[in-house]
């Protein structure tokens, strides 16, 4: 199981091909992982579909 939650701020990582409109852009989760065909997914907020959740990276945020 996945460990991004709803509300997690996350880029693509390179696992599988990335769009270069999309090459470091933050995003935000909008779902609680899901499974299609052995495939874990979120859905990504502005985006319509699910993305694979090891494609993706949690960013890390700091507290100031």
């Amino acid at each position: 199981m996945s460990n991004l939650k709803i509300g997690d701020q996350v880029i693509m990582n390179g696992n599988y091909h990335v769009m270069p409109q999309d090459e470091g852009l933050i995003f935000t989760v909008a779902s609680k992982p899901y499974k299609v065909c052995g495939v874990m997914l979120v859905k990504l907020k502005d985006r319509s579909g699910g993305y694979a959740v090891d494609g993706l990276s949690k960013v890390k945020q700091y507290k100031t």
